[in-house]
């Protein structure tokens, strides 16, 4: 380009573009470089940017993890409730029905001619010093809960029956124990307002309510809560968990085919439906195991099948302990709805929660009354057993509460 044809640019150029190239050129009026202070705000503003960038994305994804934590927590709660609804809870507002007769079993009809007047005078007298007593109940703490476990022979809804078995649930968080310990059913106590009668009346008589409130006046405990089954949700229960294997002895094998055969016959069933063939250890299907809990026919009759009730739920945890969830569903499924308990569902999710550790605890067996602490005698032509109150107290603190807790009551009971 010519000088000519340059300041001929020079003249025709507009006046903002001029004014844009000055601006652009070093040095020039109006254009300077930042100062470090403006520079460093400039700084700021771009790590503010930054930070903003980076913290967003975080955030995102902690939200979303959030979400799905959430959504998993809500699907795991109504798995566990669809469960826990098929449980019957009770409130305290249904009573027992009275007035039917109870469903006597054939060997309990007539176990012979009564006791001396003057051996049913001492029964009667045990029951009555053990009420007199200055001797409070033990209170349980945070740590320690009682659950009774009860058994009940009721054929049907709404029918009564009797507490066939009574086993208390102990967990101690404390210790980290769990006792199971058996209360013999034929023990000659005080039921409140019903007067001196076999233990296992309690139940038939005012419910889970009646047997806990008889339980805590004549052994001085307090029993928070209770849980129920009849036998035939126990059959179907074992049945789901594919058997429980037993070790069937010669002495057993009689007793429990006589059960078999009763059970077969309240349910219209065939008469050897089920029997036992042979006897060693066997893999027991629900059936064959109600009638090994049930069995009576043994030299120490109720003191061996209380033996066998507790050799049989431990197996029966042991079990639970390695099954599978396909078996665990069929278990819930086929127990639950013969579970009547006054826990509240927000309890027994509680339990749930606890359970991976509670399943760890040391597991021990008990049994009361305890040897040498208990006298037969037949009254109304039913055997029952008439404790020594002091002794069988102070045992059944000690396996709650402690060792020294039952020296300490066995002094003041005496």
């Amino acid at each position: 380009m010519n000088h000519e044809e340059h300041h001929e640019n020079e003249n025709t150029q507009k006046p903002e573009d001029r004014q844009a190239e000055i601006d652009r050129e070093p040095g020039a009026a109006g254009n300077h470089e930042d100062t470090p202070a403006e520079q460093e705000k400039h700084h700021e503003k771009g790590g503010k940017h930054q930070k903003k960038s980076k913290l967003r994305k975080p955030l995102i994804i902690l939200g979303i993890v959030a979400g799905v934590l959430a959504a998993l927590a809500l699907t795991g709660y109504l798995v566990v409730h669809s469960y826990l609804s098929k449980i019957q809870y009770d409130d305290g507002s249904t009573l027992p029905v009275e007035g039917v007769p109870l469903e006597q079993e054939e060997e309990e009809e007539y176990d012979g001619p009564d006791s001396s007047q003057e051996e049913i005078d001492a029964a009667e007298q045990k029951i009555d010093e053990n009420l007199q007593k200055e001797l409070e109940a033990r209170e349980n703490t945070e740590d320690l809960t009682n659950i009774l476990l009860i058994g009940s022979d009721t054929r049907y809804v709404g029918q009564p029956g009797r507490s066939d078995t009574m086993l208390l649930l102990t967990i101690n968080r404390d210790d980290e124990t769990i006792s199971l310990t058996s209360l013999m059913r034929d023990m000659y106590v005080y039921v409140p307002d019903y007067g001196n009668t076999r233990i296992n009346n309690a139940f038939a008589r005012g419910g889970a309510q009646l047997l806990m409130d008889t339980i805590e006046a004549n052994f001085k405990i307090e029993i928070d809560n209770y849980a129920a089954i009849d036998f035939y949700s126990f059959v179907d229960a074992i049945d789901a968990l594919g058997g429980v294997t037993i070790d069937i002895s010669y002495d057993d094998f009689y007793g429990v085919n006589l059960a078999i055969e009763k059970y077969n016959t309240t349910l219209g069933l065939p008469y050897d439906d089920g029997k036992l063939t042979s006897y060693g250890e066997i893999n027991l299907t629900g059936k064959q195991a109600l009638g090994y809990a049930r069995n009576r026919h043994f030299p120490l009759g109720d003191f061996d099948r209380t033996a066998h009730q507790r050799e049989l739920l431990s197996a029966v945890f042991e079990k639970v302990k390695q099954s599978d969830l396909s078996q665990l569903d069929a278990l819930l499924n086929a127990i639950l709805p013969g579970i009547t308990t006054d826990m509240t569902e927000t309890q027994i999710l509680s339990w749930i929660v606890l359970a991976p550790t509670v399943l760890q605890y040391d597991f021990q067996t008990y049994r009361i009354p305890i040897d040498g602490s208990y006298q037969g005698v037949t009254i109304g032509g039913a055997s029952m057993l008439s404790l020594d109150f002091d002794a069988n107290i102070a045992e059944l603190h000690r396996i709650i509460y402690g060792e020294d807790n039952g020296e300490v009551l066995l002094e003041d009971a005496g």
